[in-house]
């Protein structure tokens, strides 16, 4: 097996670990969200869920202040990209800039 094989194989592998690693909370909180509410403390929790209902959720979406919540969020998420994609156009990096200045380099 080549290097450049394996090298490839190791990037991929770990980023396949890292996406699952990332979506095993979502999948947590979707088992959560979709188990009766009888059903909830049950432990260990089976990796598949043996009976499915919708009160848990439809009980979360009916409490107060929750759609106001979520709404807040993704104007802080949609803040956050625009911000995140503004400031790079603007040339500012933060101490990079600077060191890049005193270095006589420039970004």
């Amino acid at each position: 097996m080549s290097a450049r094989v394996l090298d490839r194989t190791l990037i991929y592998g770990s980023a396949v670990v890292l996406a699952i690693w990332a979506l095993i909370p979502f999948y947590l909180i979707a088992m959560s969200a979709l188990t009766p509410q009888s059903n909830i403390s049950d432990y260990p929790k089976p990796l598949f869920p043996t009976a499915v209902s919708f009160g848990t959720m439809q009980l979360f979406l009916e409490s107060s202040g929750i759609v106001p919540a979520t709404l807040n969020s993704l104007i802080v998420a949609l803040i956050t990209v625009v911000v995140g994609l503004a400031l790079p156009r603007t040339r500012w990096l933060g101490f990079v800039s600077a060191a890049a200045t005193r270095s006589g380099r420039s970004f």
